[in-house]
């Protein structure tokens, strides 16, 4: 719960996104089939969805998901 209030408040304040940019592993966690298509937005890469934010400049970027969540999904 603390990293997702973390994530948010950063995802909220723009100075400090950098900071999310900068990382050199970011771990999403995705659960419920509500947020499916949003997973398949991350996976194709949408930069307009606020998970774009999270995504490392040069790190590695870890996408876990629940079975409700990733369906079918499959990265490209």
């Amino acid at each position: 719960r603390r990293v997702s209030l973390l994530l948010l408040a950063l995802l909220a304040a723009p100075r400090l996104r950098p900071l999310l940019r900068a990382a050199r592993h970011t771990v999403l966690v995705v659960t419920g089939a509500e947020k499916r298509a949003a997973l398949l937005r991350v996976l194709a890469h949408d930069p307009e969805t606020p998970a774009a934010l999270a995504r490392p400049r040069d790190g590695v970027f870890t996408i876990l998901a629940d079975e409700a969540a990733g369906g079918s999904a499959t990265a490209s």
